[in-house]
C-alpha cells in the first residue's frame, strides 16, 4: 500500500473507468464526476472558512453541481457532479477565488457518467 493520498481517487476513477470501458452498449449520459482535496497554505480565519462555504455554495447552486464539499479551515475536500461545462466552471471559480490553495490542485474529472450517477441534493459544510 502506498502513501500517496491521491490513491483512493485514483481507484474510485478506476472502477469507474473499467465498469464503464469494457462494454460498448453503456449509455453515455451528461454526467461528470469531480474529485479533489486541497490544502490551503495558511490556514483558514473562521471568517475565510465562512465566506468559502457561502460563496461555493453560491456557486455549485446556481450551476446545479451536487454532491459534498466538506471545507475546514486547513483545506476543501470534495465529490461532485454536474457536466462538463458546471464542474468546470466551479474549479474555475475555485481558481480565481483562492489561487494560492488551487493553483496546483489536481482536480479529478470523470466524464460522460450515465446520467442516473449525478448525486442527489448538495452538501458543503465546516
Amino acid at each position: 500500500s502506498s502513501n500517496n493520498p491521491d490513491d483512493h481517487i485514483d481507484k474510485k476513477i478506476k472502477s469507474y473507468d473499467n465498469n464503464n470501458s469494457d462494454n460498448n452498449n453503456v449509455i453515455k449520459g451528461d454526467v461528470t464526476i469531480l474529485l479533489f482535496y486541497a490544502y490551503c497554505p495558511i490556514q483558514m480565519t473562521k471568517q475565510q472558512q465562512d465566506n468559502a462555504i457561502n460563496k461555493c455554495k453560491e456557486v455549485l447552486q446556481s450551476n446545479d453541481v451536487t454532491g459534498r464539499l466538506r471545507i475546514g479551515r486547513e483545506g476543501y475536500n470534495a465529490t461532485l457532479t454536474g457536466n462538463y461545462t458546471t464542474t468546470r466552471i466551479f474549479t474555475d471559480f475555485l481558481k480565481s477565488f483562492d489561487n494560492k490553495t488551487f493553483q496546483s490542485t489536481d482536480f479529478k474529472y470523470v466524464d460522460y457518467l450515465p446520467n442516473n450517477q449525478k448525486l442527489k441534493g448538495l452538501k458543503v459544510w465546516p
